[in-house]
């Protein structure tokens, strides 16, 4: 540390871009995505889930949440070589290698399909692991000391020529991909539309749903409005009581309870530190 901190920005920027890093084991959920802060011991003291659980954080309003295909284009990525296509041995032989002891209760939540086609399972094991049930353990940690906390799962596969920045396979598979939801959050479509992208009406209403919701969550901040404690037009707040959560969705959006519990239970008490 003492080395990096000593090196120009320049120096270190034209390093980066020379370093491969391999997220890959022995600390897959460290290194591959949810929450990963470089620790240093000063600045950042702890991963922060950890910190979460421990209650060291500032106590303000949290709206958070994810969709509901994650990984996906992750996963098109690293298994391109294999042209996206996974065998039940290779899958099976991934999940010892990420989680050893482990790999058997892994495989009993998300089977291999023996049928050659198992790159939309490790999808779903990879969505959950990596981004859904992480980000409830956060909000679970949250809650428990008091905070307000907004919980959401997108779910709307936006159709084609509704986001340039959405990959095609993700509309044609109707999948909800990383990042799916911002055309959605900032109402962005028209900003293309020379080239052709429009929301269609029920688009266009959930995205003016999801707009004001998060505006409002942004107006009604303490301290940014004298009048406001918390958000007080959004949803019902998270507990580990209701595990309430929105799901934003054409043609209604709607509140849920218990979403994806059982798997969330599951890797909540192994843990995120593989």
């Amino acid at each position: 540390m003492a080395c990096l901190l000593s090196k120009p920005a320049e120096e270190v920027i034209a390093a980066q871009s020379k370093v491969l890093v391999v997220p890959w084991p022995p600390k897959l959920a460290i290194n591959a995505l949810p929450w990963m802060p470089f620790v240093d011991g000063t600045v950042i003291a702890d991963q922060a889930l950890s910190r979460y659980a421990a209650g060291k954080f500032h106590r303000v309003p949290v709206l958070v949440g994810t969709n509901q295909n994650e990984t996906l284009t992750f996963a098109m990525d690293i298994t391109s070589p294999l042209h996206n296509q996974i065998y039940d041995w290779e899958y099976e032989s991934l999940m010892y290698v990420l989680f050893g002891e482990h790999a058997l209760e892994v495989l009993k939540l998300y089977p291999p399909t023996y049928t050659g086609q198992d790159f939309y399972t490790l999808v779903r094991m990879t969505t959950d692991f990596l981004f859904v049930c992480s980000t409830r353990n956060a909000a679970l940690s949250l809650s428990s000391y008091g905070v307000p906390v907004f919980t959401y799962h997108f779910l709307r596969s936006a159709p084609p020529h509704t986001d340039p920045a959405n990959p095609p396979y993700c509309s044609v598979n109707n999948s909800v991909c990383h990042a799916s939801e911002l055309v959605y959050v900032f109402h962005s479509a028209s900003f293309f539309a020379d080239e052709g992208y429009a929301f269609s009406p029920a688009d266009s209403q959930l995205s003016w749903e999801m707009l004001r919701h998060w505006t409002t969550f942004a107006h009604t901040q303490p301290g940014r409005n004298n009048n406001a404690t918390v958000p007080s037009a959004l949803w019902t707040p998270f507990s580990s009581s209701n595990l309430a959560s929105m799901a934003f969705n054409v043609p209604q959006s709607g509140l849920t309870q218990g979403f994806n519990k059982l798997n969330c239970d599951y890797w909540d008490s192994i843990g995120y530190h593989f």
